[in-house]
């Protein structure tokens, strides 16, 4: 897994480079977000993402509940509909902050 992050309009954003978010990478994924958990609001941008177990939706709740004890927003974008279709099974729709794109994001920050 590739995670890269950048600065657009002094708002940092995490890119992940992987279609699959599993049991076999999430500890990398949660230890690299982790990293970004450090006073900014952070958008992970998803758009490569094609699958997620439920170590994965771990993985995100662990780093929201991160994010909420240090006064971040953790912004989930570009999420394909079969992810934000499991999101809404699980009930998660309902404590992560989801954005269709970057942008809209943005504009909540």
């Amino acid at each position: 897994m590739k995670i890269n992050s950048y600065f657009e309009d002094q708002v940092q954003i995490v890119d992940i480079d992987s279609v699959r978010l599993d049991a076999g990478n999430a500890p990398e994924f949660k230890d690299g977000i982790l990293q970004f958990i450090n006073g900014e609001d952070i958008i992970i941008d998803f758009r490569n993402l094609e699958f997620i177990d439920s170590s994965g939706l771990s993985a995100l709740v662990y780093l929201h509940k991160q994010a909420q004890n240090n006064n971040i927003r953790l912004k989930l974008v570009n999420l394909s509909p079969r992810i934000m279709d499991i999101l809404k099974t699980t009930g998660l729709v309902q404590i992560l902050q989801i954005y269709p794109d970057v942008e809209s994001a943005k504009k909540d920050i």
